[in-house]
């Protein structure tokens, strides 16, 4: 018998020592030597008597006689294994341990390639684990009872699952149950919401949210999957009913009893269990296809819904226990509480995601590297060579080198191919913000523009200048490593100025991979959509693009609606105000009101007079990092009694900047900013609202031609060209005189082309720029805002390009000095003849002149001496200020808007409680790694979910009493469930002088104990007492008896096995005929007393 390399010969083989095709050879005398103790005998009848295997049959160990199955053969093949130099290690499941082969009781594994067990017997092998070892023989009794109560508290129904007949992947759930079940009940959610099992039982599986599907399929309308998000409240933590300790249902101000939860709210919950999937099949589990129902499931971030989630108390999900991203302290990489995770050999981070290619050795990728000579976080990664899987720093770190130029890290290099990726702490973003800035991809054309916070590292420089045509086609970057984020104000001294880009190609090397979201130096609109129901959307608006190029789950169409919680409870409608002074729009769903956001921050207390920490808790909302990691010298640390302040304005002077650390009712400790964020609407004057006029409803002069361009918003746009004293006009009629806005539409691929603004024949603005979009009719801008005011009646906007008087001029004369050919050094100011800018001294650019008709150049004198002859081929340097071309742009429409209001026209002000999320909303496209949507805050938020779920006030008294009931007793009194639920939130509970539990919430050890020993479970009278206990379950009948009789399995016998026990006594272990288990404990019989 040889054992042969599994991954090139499956199984095991008798071989004869000779060179057989596709098998190692062996010494000729390798027979000899080994014969007597390999020779095989095989159990072929149920006596075990059999022929020795013939040459080349595969043996399975379990097969051989019990003489041959002996340690020695044991060890021989599955004790010794070669170590490969390079190799991939793969992991086994949660507790598993090697199995041993000597054991007489024996369980077939399915796979793709056999199976040697028919169904019916092979779905009957887990059934056999639970009653053989768990039931009948194990000696941990009380961990065995509490895992039974707890799976048939978090069930599965396997035949709801596409593998009912499969044995580990059941067992393995069932010992989430077991291996917790002294430990802590929040362990116990977190293990079953990843599982597998749980999703495909309970639908949630590769659930997506509607702004992927919507997205990804055309726009079909699609909401998230619910029934997980139902289930988990109503039997698996909260229960329907608002219970009190006790486990009695609170009651209202009617005297009725109060819902925990409503449909609204599984709606909203229900987006927080999208992007769950399965890993692929792994080679060393059960499994007959490709799908893997054992280990945990991961996140896939693009199916994950991004936006705001009520929770069940009036708030958000991400509500006060986490700070906001923007509150983060500097270099929050450096600071104590930072975490990073060993990745090895792999430099992309598992948690985020950068673009593959970054992984790729042929590619120019700039890593960040760590000084290993200076830098203190390599000191704390490094340790010596002996890498941590994970590293949280104790303290705060100064920076050295890069590290003092960077916002924040992804992934760093330690060593050669070792990286660690930092993992940002929980936080969370508001949902509307004031100040916002534009950002777009690679070309601003593609998808993809969108607002960002300019105070998050979310998108990288493109140093561009609008006024300087070459750096808009070809803006580059100034970066320190590729993937690189930084906020919009290192963007800006990185680059000294950015611009609105054509493209990215001045990036060095010149590829996408080395690019991705790009700060705009365009303001950036968040604006609130509201339906007729109240709830939002977040549509995001850059006045300077086209709205094509803004994605729809943040665009005007976007049907990602979420609840908020509205001042007063009015909020615009269509039906009851038409929308007050905000914009009427339609989608799919009908009509809904489009309305401008201002967000006011304001301090909740001013002084510490008459505060108290339970204030402080229900006024506050906005979560804090503790004040101690912003090195201790930003704040002054007051005691209160109840709560510490930590103020910067004073002392017992509250302000915004305030951070107030408390502790809740269940001995949290957070901190909480003293600052309560409201949003208020904002519409337009209601005497104008936002309009357009196309170019070709206006009047022009004969100069101008009309063309058409796929990008305009019209049929065409209107080409001014090079010449000069061109204009186009637009009538425009209001009802009364108003304020507004006139913005212009437009598109230019060379240098600003300044226009005057005329308003009824009276200039407004005497040269309005319109600086390069880097393209004549595909990128398109708007200008600046013109603020000026229109009479009642027909009013004439006109734009006019200047005449040579208008143009900007000094006293020096136009000088032709040569060409490249003809001088040494570089043309001064007012000299030329230059070809580009490279010929121009410093701050001087070269002006192209297009014709001899208009022979200015802006910032020289319209005169030159006469010996210089004009022609039109010569071009002079010029001053950056005066970066102007002759002509005009092309022109697609004028945009009028009326001022934003300062309240709607009806006299009715609407706001709302600034909303927060956890996942960011730049997305990814194809996988390239450029957003901020990533599986690390998915997580942060499932877990944030989870936590709500776990602490609510339900969550304790009707665990309890579940676990009771299933413990025999199916009317326990409300002192007997008060005392479970103290032990569960306290985490102890004593017994005489014995104290049980870890002193944490949700501690199932004194939970139990607290079930066990409390005097209801323990009394003899209550025995006698036909009102009390409950009915025995019929499966622990039988395992009682057992039990008794002090069964044991003769050894290498197989394990006793109770057959289809479900069809003859409605009980058998994972056979569950539904989610609510085999029945309701607090089931009664008709006919029965109550």
């Amino acid at each position: 018998v040889r054992d042969v390399e599994p991954r090139t010969f499956p199984g095991w083989h008798l071989i004869f020592p000779s060179n057989t095709t596709g098998y190692p050879n062996h010494q000729m005398n390798f027979w000899e030597e080994n014969s007597k103790l390999y020779w095989v005998p095989v159990k072929v009848g149920n006596d075990g008597s059999g022929p020795g295997s013939r040459f080349g049959d595969p043996v399975g160990f379990r097969d051989l006689i019990d003489t041959v199955k002996v340690s020695a053969v044991s060890e021989y093949f599955f004790g010794t294994s070669e170590v490969a130099e390079v190799g991939v290690v793969v992991c086994g499941s949660i507790g598993e341990v090697k199995n041993d082969p000597l054991l007489g009781a024996t369980f077939d594994a399915e796979n793709e390639e056999e199976r040697t067990t028919g169904g019916s017997q092979h779905n009957q092998q887990k059934a056999k684990i639970w009653t053989g070892i768990t039931a009948f023989e194990g000696q941990d009794q009380l961990r065995q009872r509490m895992a039974w109560a707890l799976s048939q508290i978090l069930t599965i129904v396997p035949g709801n699952i596409d593998a009912f007949e499969e044995t580990e992947i059941y067992v393995s759930y069932y010992d989430i149950f077991v291996r917790h079940a002294f430990g802590n009940y929040r362990d116990i959610l977190q293990e079953i919401a990843y599982s597998p099992l749980q999703a495909e039982h309970l639908t949630y599986l590769a659930s997506k949210s509607h702004a992927y599907i919507f997205q990804d399929e055309n726009k079909r309308v699609s909401s998230a999957d619910e029934n997980f998000a139902r289930e988990i409240m109503q039997l698996f933590s909260t229960g329907l009913v608002v219970l009190n300790p006790d486990g009695t249902p609170k009651l209202d101000e009617d005297g009725n009893q109060m819902q925990v939860y409503t449909n609204e709210d599984i709606m909203s919950l229900s987006r927080a269990w999208t992007g769950f999937q399965r890993y692929g099949a792994r080679g060393n589990i059960e499994s007959r296809g490709s799908s893997n129902r054992l280990d945990p499931m991961y996140i896939v971030q693009d199916w994950r819904d991004r936006f705001p989630k009520t929770d069940l108390t009036g708030g958000y999900i991400g509500d006060s226990y986490y700070p906001l991203c923007t509150d983060l302290p500097d270099k929050m990489f450096l600071r104590s509480g930072a975490k990073y995770r060993l990745l090895g050999a792999d430099p992309l981070p598992e948690l985020m995601e950068d673009n593959p290619d970054f992984a790729n050795p042929s590619y120019e990728i700039k890593r960040f590297e760590l000084d290993a000579d200076e830098s203190s976080l390599h000191s704390e990664l490094y340790n010596n060579g002996d890498y941590k899987a994970v590293v949280v720093l104790e303290q705060n770190l100064p920076c050295y080198g890069e590290e003092c130029n960077v916002d924040t890290v992804r992934v760093v290099q330690v060593a050669p191919f070792v990286y660690y990726e930092y993992v940002q702490p929980p936080c969370v973003q508001q949902a509307f913000y004031n100040g916002g800035r534009g950002v777009a991809r690679y070309y601003r054309t593609e998808e993809g523009n969108m607002c960002a916070h300019p105070d998050l590292p979310h998108a990288s420089e493109a140093c561009c200048d609008n006024y300087d045509e070459d750096t808009v086609s070809n803006a580059a970057r100034n970066y320190l490593y590729d993937g690189e984020r930084v906020t919009y104000a290192t963007a800006e001294n990185r680059c000294g100025s950015l611009c609105m880009y054509k493209d990215m190609d001045g990036v060095i090397p010149k590829d996408r991979r080395h690019t991705g979201y790009h700060w705009l130096n365009t303001p950036c609109d968040i604006r609130a959509k509201i339906n007729s129901e109240g709830y939002v959307a977040i549509v995001h608006y850059l006045d300077t693009i086209s709205l094509d190029d803004i994605p729809r789950h943040v665009s005007d169409e976007s049907l990602n609606y979420f609840k908020v919680y509205w001042s007063g409870g009015d909020y615009p409608s269509v039906a009851s105000n038409n929308c007050g002074d905000c914009l009427v729009i339609s989608d799919v769903n009908g009509d809904a009101c489009l309305c401008q956001t201002t967000v006011v921050d304001k301090a909740v207390f001013n002084t510490a007079v008459n505060v108290t920490a339970a204030d402080i808790l229900s006024s506050l909302t906005v979560g804090h990092m503790d004040p101690d990691v912003y090195n201790g010298t930003s704040y002054t640390e007051e005691d209160e009694g109840d709560f510490t302040a930590y103020t910067k304005a004073g002392v017992g002077v509250y302000d915004t900047s305030t951070v107030f650390k408390v502790e809740d009712d269940v001995g949290r400790t957070l901190f909480l900013r003293n600052v309560r964020s409201i949003v208020e609407l904002k519409g337009w004057e209601s005497a104008y609202t936002p309009t357009t006029f196309e170019a070709e409803e206006a009047s022009n002069s004969s100069d101008a031609v009309f063309k058409t361009a796929s990008r305009s918003t019209g049929t065409g746009y209107l080409d001014f060209g090079a010449s000069m004293d061109q204009y186009v006009q637009w009538e425009v009629s209001v009802p009364q005189e108003v304020a507004v806005n006139l913005k212009f539409r437009y598109a230019l691929d060379n240098y600003n082309r300044p226009m005057e603004v005329h308003v009824n024949g009276v200039s407004v603005v005497p040269l309005l720029d319109f600086p390069s979009c880097g393209d004549n009719d595909d990128y398109w801008m708007y200008t600046a805002a013109v603020t000026t005011t229109l009479a009642a009646g027909t009013n004439i906007v006109r734009l006019q390009a200047p005449s040579n008087s208008s143009w900007p001029k000094s006293n020096m004369n136009l000088t032709y000095v040569g060409n490249d050919d003809d001088i040494d050094g570089l043309l001064q100011q007012c000299q030329g003849d230059c070809d580009n800018d490279a010929d121009c001294a410093e701050g001087l650019y070269c002006f192209q002149r297009s014709s001899s008709k208009n022979p200015r150049v802006p910032g020289c004198s319209l005169t030159y001496p006469y010996s210089v002859p004009h022609r039109s081929s010569t071009d002079y340097c010029a001053p950056l200020e005066y970066r102007y071309s002759e002509g005009g742009p092309n022109i697609d429409h004028l945009l009028i808007e009326g001022l934003p209001s300062a309240q709607p026209s009806d006299e009715v002000s609407y706001s709302f409680r600034n909303p927060v999320h956890f996942m960011g909303l730049l997305q990814d496209y194809s996988s390239d790694g450029i957003g901020e949507t990533n599986a690390r805050d998915a997580h942060y938020e499932t877990s944030a979910v989870l936590d709500h779920y776990f602490y609510h006030e339900s969550t304790a008294p009707f665990v309890c009493i579940r676990l009771i009931q299933r413990f025999g007793i199916s009317n326990p009194s409300p002192r007997y469930v008060a005392a479970c639920s103290e032990a569960f939130k306290t985490g102890t509970y004593t017994a005489g002088t014995v104290e049980f539990g870890s002193g944490k919430y949700g501690d199932l050890e004194a939970a139990a104990a607290a079930i066990s020993l409390d005097r209801e479970a323990t009394s003899p009278v209550l025995d006698l007492e036909p009102g009390a206990g409950s009915l025995r379950e019929p499966l622990m009948k039988i395992i009682g008896l057992m039990r008794n009789l002090e069964y044991t399995h003769a050894p290498r016998e197989t394990f006793a096995e109770l057959w289809r026990t479900q069809n003859r006594i409605s009980q058998e272990p994972y056979e569950f005929p539904s989610v609510f288990s085999f029945f309701l404990p607090e089931y009664i019989p008709d006919g029965s007393p109550v």
